[in-house]
């Protein structure tokens, strides 16, 4: 895990990137990875588990302190998560 200190406009921002080795993913594999309940392929979910919530609701809880998470893939090379969180979050109504 990489931790890099940011800056967007006056904002100051953490950002930290996670990287594997595993099996990684195609380009139409990414695109369905932040949906609910959806694995990136159905024989990966038999081969590995998982419900395909996990980083659906990572993403949300990013989304949630006003940052976001991303993916970048590279099939047979890994995945790159980055998430970037405002340095201080500030709370806000529920909606």
């Amino acid at each position: 895990m990489i931790l890099h200190p940011l800056r967007k406009d006056t904002t100051e921002w953490i950002s930290f990137k996670v990287s594997d080795t595993g099996i990684g993913m195609k380009a139409e594999q990414i695109e369905k990875v932040f949906q609910a309940f959806t694995q990136a392929d159905e024989s990966t979910t038999r081969r590995y588990g998982g419900t395909g919530l996990e980083l659906v609701i990572a993403q949300k809880f990013c989304q949630m302190m006003g940052g976001d998470i991303s993916q970048e893939s590279e099939l047979g090379k890994g995945s790159i998560f980055t998430v970037e969180l405002p340095a201080i979050v500030v709370e806000k109504a529920a909606s």
